[in-house]
């Protein structure tokens, strides 16, 4: 979304809409998952970005598929939301921290 032009506030915004802790892919059925869209699509019109028909032909369809599965296979749980962007989130970690692998040894 950055390369697009859209501030990292809004980017943020949209995130947090979209896969936050009361987000869209949080919604317990279709009717909560169609008002938490509406109001992302509300908002990316709002705010004049340039997303709606990304958001339409690629994201919502995702995110609609992959919450079908979760409400029809139980077992699935909340936690079915698998991607490589921990391996992204890992490596700013360690890049925070400035972490060096260590011997054994050395860490008891």
């Amino acid at each position: 979304m950055i390369k697009t032009g859209i501030s990292l506030t809004d980017c943020e915004k949209i995130l947090s809409m979209l896969f936050g802790c009361n987000g869209a892919a949080t919604a317990a059925d279709e009717v909560e998952l169609e008002n938490k869209i509406a109001e992302i699509m509300q908002f990316v019109r709002m705010s004049n970005l340039d997303l709606e028909t990304y958001m339409k032909n690629k994201i919502v369809p995702k995110l609609k598929n992959n919450l079908c599965v979760m409400w029809q296979e139980k077992w699935l749980g909340t936690s079915a939301w698998n991607n490589n962007n921990s391996e992204s989130v890992n490596h700013m970690l360690k890049l925070a921290v400035d972490w060096k692998p260590q011997r054994v040894t050395d860490l008891v």
